[in-house]
């Protein structure tokens, strides 16, 4: 039997509360919702803790998301930097302990973003990125000795006083890294805000990423860049700036031109990124969610 290539569909607690008592409540409604997944934002639960994972703490998370029949996925700190040449010990060493953690949650995945850094040269910007394959090669080797697939989301930038990889360097990075624990996040939103910041085409930008892909991140936005001055997130929503992460249908991110026949790889999780503020529009985006996976696996048209 062929392997599909979205396997399942998720939905991310987008943060969360260190009292772990609480964290029953999504996940019930979860699957109420009949996902298949969870990604749980892991820096929120005070479960990882100067690099080291809690023993009790991660002991009572995982028997709290036994409780439900959802696969894990977790989506590791922000502020993992294989990019920064100052601190890579401690990245390193964060890294490490969140892998620890997510292998203790029985988590597939591990979801981390790739570097951000201030604008610099072209060469020193290369030994950044050289730092950050050498950095992934060894986090993919201890990833996999714990059972874990590493998977570097494309990010954005939104000013030229910063670099980070669009998609297509991203999967040109991994591609050169070629480690079977580590592949790609695509995150469209992200992708979408990037590749217009850039000037570069957003669908064939995806396409190229899309053979490093395991792990997709949907949400709806408008796809453009905040430039301008925003007082408040609330007035981004407003003026439709930035990474919003709302119910799909609520932007006009292109998915029936985009989705068909995205070549990424079989097994993936497609995993809803919907902030807690909208999720009266997430049993919506479930159903569109599944109209998406059907989508992908060729078996539907497109339903937006």
């Amino acid at each position: 039997m062929t392997q599909q290539t979205v396997a399942g569909i998720g939905s991310s607690t987008m943060g969360g509360s260190p009292d772990l008592d609480e964290l029953d409540r999504p996940l019930a409604w979860f699957e109420e919702l009949g996902v298949d997944f969870v990604e749980l934002s892991i820096a929120a639960y005070d479960v990882v803790i100067g690099g080291r994972a809690v023993p009790d703490r991660i002991r009572k998370m995982g028997d709290i998301c036994r409780r439900r029949k959802l696969g894990v996925t977790v989506h590791a700190p922000l502020s993992i930097n294989f990019m920064d040449l100052d601190h890579p010990d401690l990245h390193r060493r964060v890294c490490r302990g969140v892998i620890d953690a997510c292998a203790d949650l029985e988590a597939s995945v591990m979801v981390l973003h790739t570097g951000i850094v201030p604008a610099a040269s072209a060469a020193h910007l290369e030994r950044q990125y050289a730092h950050q394959r050498k950095a992934l090669e060894e986090m993919g080797d201890h990833a996999q000795k714990r059972g874990v697939t590493l998977a570097v989301e494309n990010i954005f930038v939104e000013s030229g006083d910063w670099h980070t990889a669009d998609p297509v360097r991203l999967g040109q990075e991994l591609a050169a890294l070629a480690h079977p624990s580590v592949g790609g996040t695509l995150d469209f939103s992200h992708a979408r805000i990037m590749t217009r910041f850039c000037g570069m085409d957003y669908a064939e930008s995806i396409r190229t990423f899309a053979p490093q892909v395991r792990h997709l991140h949907v949400h709806d936005s408008f796809g453009e860049p905040c430039t301008a001055r925003m007082v408040t997130g609330e007035d981004k929503l407003v003026f439709g700036l930035g990474d919003l992460h709302m119910p799909v249908g609520w932007g006009d991110m292109p998915w029936s031109e985009t989705l068909p026949g995205l070549p990424i790889q079989a097994g993936a999780v497609l995993m809803l990124e919907i902030r807690e503020r909208y999720w009266a529009g997430l049993e919506q985006s479930v159903s569109q969610a599944r109209a998406f996976q059907d989508l992908l696996n060729g078996v539907a048209a497109a339903a937006e």
